[in-house]
């Protein structure tokens, strides 16, 4: 019941179902099933090995003071080295995804989302038909909320980064040979108002932001991204330079009407737009006029908490048209924490199931070395009474317990290998070898495993030679 508690509330919104996830009767009945018929299976499986254990057999493992048989010993022993084995994949692969987890969360998105509020926006076409109507409405409303006490900076882009949403173009720069369509390079393109740059903190780098001065009858401008003028400008200065969109320009096509050349007039910083794991693309911003959607993000900043102006912002809208919906009202910072919710899920759920394996790895060596110092005390007996020091029984304890659990190291080392190859995809600035993780894993297991056999081990020194002499 907890855990499916747990589950739902570490899932990302994007999965709903998950949401709606209860205790199903059907699944738990199954899963009694098979946990009874598993312990049906392993708890009979010894005494049919019994059954078939010839006297004569038996005589040679030693009679009463035999540890359960050379078989029965090596069985143990395996499932120990599996369940070690086991720990070790697990545990290094969560060290894997939460070291590349943390570095994600640590990567800057190229805006700063604390203290802004968004909102998303869709204008009806019946009332908002054309480009003109929709500036107007998003002039006006960014207008209003600018002049609400605490906010400043309002504006409107589309699409907002890290919603999920993209939109690209084929570019043609000016100067260059118009490349075949299946050659074209693709660019990200957004259409934002002149505040959203400074309701963002999107640093501006070289030339100037979009002005208002940059409306539907003016020359055709744009805001580039540096990693758009390193790719298409390479040792030049991007300002100034001048693309269009698509290959109308081509002569084979005279008849179609040539797009409007549009002219670089600043360079912005980077932002991760697609997801904080993805590289910065190119892209470039047109000024909100020149290119009016109908479906934008209101950004609001604030100093105070940003939730707290949602009222106040759909008051504004409100105030603009009365009948306009408003959508998807929360804050940047929380746009940004659930973009990564994926990674977050798949982190912890492997980090829980790597817990409960050591945890399994250490109950199995305790076990095993609890039961065969209990199973020994007739020889740890004759041990001490024929000189032995307590340090010499620890030692031969610590060695048995201790190899089994090397042994599964080992074996899931070489395991780990494997998986870091098949989870590559899913880290994040982190190699799949990774010393540091590899060296943490070795070293809590090694530890976990020591404590585990030091108890048994600790055990066996204090067993007194006459009382064990008379055992069994």
């Amino acid at each position: 019941y907890w855990g499916v508690k747990l589950l739902v509330r570490l899932t990302p919104a994007s999965y709903p179902l998950v949401a709606e996830s209860r205790l199903n009767g059907t699944v738990l009945g199954f899963t009694v099933l098979v946990s009874l018929a598993t312990g049906l299976l392993f708890g009979l499986a010894p005494a049919v090995s019994l059954s078939r254990t010839s006297l004569q057999e038996a005589l040679k493992e030693g009679g009463r003071s035999a540890t359960g048989g050379a078989q029965h010993h090596r069985v143990r022993s395996l499932l120990v080295v599996v369940e070690v084995a086991l720990a070790a994949v697990l545990a290094i692969g969560a060290g894997l995804l939460l070291k590349g987890f943390f570095r994600l969360q640590a990567v800057h998105p190229g805006f700063d989302a604390k203290g802004v509020l968004t909102a998303g926006l869709g204008l009806p076409a019946t009332r908002y038909a054309t480009p003109e109507k929709r500036v107007a409405f998003h002039r006006e409303l960014a207008g209003r909320l600018e002049t609400l006490p605490g906010v400043t900076a309002a504006g409107i882009v589309t699409p907002l980064p890290l919603s999920g949403s993209n939109q690209g173009t084929t570019i043609h720069v000016e100067g260059r040979p118009e490349p075949r369509p299946e050659e074209a390079p693709v660019v990200w393109f957004r259409s934002a108002t002149a505040g959203y740059f400074r309701a963002m903190k999107i640093p501006l780098k070289r030339g100037r932001l979009l002005e208002e001065r940059d409306g539907e009858k003016a020359e055709p401008v744009a805001l580039i991204n540096e990693t758009m003028a390193r790719r298409f400008w390479p040792g030049e200065e991007a300002l100034g330079k001048r693309f269009c969109l698509g290959f109308s320009r081509r002569p084979s096509a005279p008849n179609r009407p040539a797009p409007p050349w549009i002219r670089v007039v600043g360079v912005v910083g980077d932002v991760r737009h697609t997801a904080l794991a993805q590289p910065p693309e190119p892209e470039y911003f047109a000024p909100y006029p020149q290119q009016a959607s109908p479906s934008a993000t209101v950004v609001v900043r604030t100093p105070a908490e940003p939730e707290r102006f949602a009222k106040a912002l759909r008051a504004a809208v409100a105030g603009v048209d009365k009948g306009q919906p408003v959508a998807e009202v929360t804050s940047l910072e929380r746009r940004v924490f659930t973009s990564i919710a994926s990674q977050r899920l798949a982190t912890v759920l492997l980090a829980i199931f790597a817990g409960l394996a050591l945890a399994l790895a250490a109950v199995g060596v305790y076990a095993v070395m609890a039961f065969s110092v209990e199973r020994r005390t007739h020889e740890i007996g004759v041990r001490l009474a024929l000189g032995a020091e307590p340090g010499d029984v620890l030692r031969l304890v610590l060695r048995q317990g201790m190899t089994l659990a090397l042994t599964g190291l080992a074996v899931g080392l070489l395991a780990a290998l494997a998986l870091g190859r098949v989870i590559r995809g899913l880290l994040f600035g982190v190699a799949a070898t990774d010393p540091l993780v590899f060296g943490a894993a070795v070293f809590t297991l090694t530890a976990v495993a020591l404590a585990a056999t030091w108890l048994p081990a600790r055990r066996a020194t204090r067993v007194a030679p006459t009382a064990a002499l008379r055992y069994e």
